[in-house]
């Protein structure tokens, strides 16, 4: 029943994912002056040079020499800008209910290639994944190949700095559930966590229906307490720090999704994204956090 609000605030929402940070436009001023060390200091001083020499016609091959090491110049100026590794960027919004360890996650991943690359994902059972690729524009190109009760796409390609993009719903599961009571007395809340999951959790805030947050707090494993006060913050803001950063211009689009959730109190926790389903021939460095809510009755 939360899948589809999840899936709108994961996929509709979130358009971050399509301009990963690692692939920086390269600076124009530098390109420019690249450009103009060559036309306005190469050309003419190889001219002077092979002229004084009394060599001129030699231009006609020393200038298209110096044409292909300026461009190839270029092409390694202009890569360095972009990652030099396989990278996965996932980013999502992943609902549990307080007492249980395992969560649904509406997730979405870019996979980025420096490097022309073939590839086979393994989707674990429960998953749903969509590929919304680029590079596959026709979804008939995608090829299903099913053994008993493993299933993978096979014969995935990815061509040089390509990009390819896939949507997934999955059950996530901890080693224990995460369970949480919030009280309000006099004007604070009082909140009493037990967290069996086997991580601790470094940030994480209480939300309220009508868009309040508290304070950043430490979730430790085993039990622990908190005293809330103050809880004036803004989903906008929590949404904008680090690790989630999403943009100003689609922090509120994420709260008229969450809005809809918050009849009761819920902890709002990034956590660092987990994958949804596995790439098999290829080892791509993970990155990005989701968001786990996790909501409870209030007292």
């Amino acid at each position: 029943q939360h899948s589809e609000p999840l899936r709108k605030l994961c996929y509709d929402h979130y358009p971050k994912l399509s301009m990963l940070p690692e692939l920086p436009t390269p600076a124009t001023a530098s390109l420019v002056w690249y450009l103009a060390i060559y036309v306005l200091v190469a050309v003419p001083s190889l001219y002077t040079y092979l002229r004084r020499k009394d060599q001129v016609l030699r231009l006609i091959l020393v200038i298209p020499a110096c044409s292909l090491m300026f461009s190839l110049g270029a092409y390694y100026f202009i890569s360095l800008g972009r990652a030099r590794e396989t990278r996965v960027r996932r980013s999502g919004i992943g609902w549990m209910t307080s007492g249980q360890s395992r969560w649904l996650l509406a997730q979405t991943s870019v996979l980025f290639s420096p490097r022309a690359l073939g590839f086979e994902i393994l989707l674990p059972p429960g998953a749903a994944l969509r590929p919304d690729s680029q590079v596959h524009p026709d979804p008939s190109s995608h090829l299903l190949n099913v053994r008993g009760s493993e299933m993978r796409l096979v014969r995935e390609r990815l061509r040089q700095w390509g990009v390819s993009r896939w949507r997934s719903l999955s059950l996530q599961e901890y080693a224990g559930p995460l369970s949480f009571t919030a009280r309000e007395l006099a004007g604070s809340w009082q909140l009493e966590l037990d967290n069996q999951t086997g991580h601790e959790f470094s940030s994480a805030a209480l939300g309220l229906g009508s868009g309040r947050l508290s304070p950043r707090f430490a979730i430790p494993r085993g039990r622990s307490k908190q005293v809330l006060t103050n809880l004036t913050g803004k989903l906008e803001a929590f949404l904008e720090e680090a690790p989630l950063q999403v943009s100003s211009d689609e922090s509120g689009n994420w709260r008229s999704q969450l809005d809809q959730r918050w009849s009761r109190p819920a902890l709002l926790i990034p956590v660092a994204s987990p994958a949804s389903f596995d790439f098999q021939g290829i080892a791509p460095r993970p990155l990005g956090h989701c968001l786990l809510v996790v909501g409870s009755e209030a007292r």
